[in-house]
């Protein structure tokens, strides 16, 4: 069962997966998921990681409100990602709770 993020305010409240993932050195098609309980063309989202902001790359992109990874990589991406929404009308920000991915070397 996925437990639910608990970051709300007012109709704009974050749902879906929360705590750990763990993911094999060079996985691929890995998905962080983010998403708000009344979807909405008026909220932006952003990714990050360990409180920096996540720009796309060759490796990482973003794609509506999940992150998408070509594969993961222990140096780069183990931490805590947070997602972040912004109400583009008000600026209201609201962060999820951290998501941590630990990736574990393919080998063991």
């Amino acid at each position: 069962m996925k437990p639910i993020l608990d970051a709300t305010w007012g109709d704009f409240e974050f749902v879906g997966t929360a705590g750990v993932v763990t993911g094999k050195e060079g996985d691929r098609d890995f998905v962080l998921e983010c998403a708000i309980k009344e979807p909405s063309d008026g909220v932006s989202f952003q990714w990050i990681l360990d409180g920096h902001l996540v720009e796309n790359d060759g490796r990482r992109s973003q794609v509506g409100s999940n992150l998408h990874f070509t594969r993961i990589l222990h140096e780069y991406d183990s931490g805590d990602w947070r997602c972040v929404g912004t109400e583009t009308s008000t600026g209201f920000t609201l962060t999820s709770p951290p998501i941590r991915i630990n990736v574990i070397c393919k080998y063991i």
